[in-house]
């Protein structure tokens, strides 16, 4: 398994997809002396944005989609 098979995403840059970041907006229960983060409430879209830990490149989570793979007719 890899990003760029679960999610369809590498840098479009260097091609790399084993070190993406995307920003999340995480759901946090909060309390009067901190918070604690809700265990897998977090989203993150085509808009959040994204970057690649090997090249620098920045951008938007639909900067580094692939484009859609065409099933291939028999």
């Amino acid at each position: 398994m890899s990003v760029r098979s679960e999610w369809n995403m590498a840098c479009p840059d260097c091609g790399r997809d084993d070190e993406l970041s995307v920003e999340l907006k995480v759901f946090a229960t909060i309390y009067e002396d901190g918070t604690a983060i809700n265990d897998g409430d977090h989203i993150w879209d085509d808009d959040s944005a994204c970057q690649c830990g090997s090249c620098g490149k920045k951008g938007v989570v639909s900067d580094f989609k692939l484009p859609v793979r065409e099933e291939i007719e028999r």
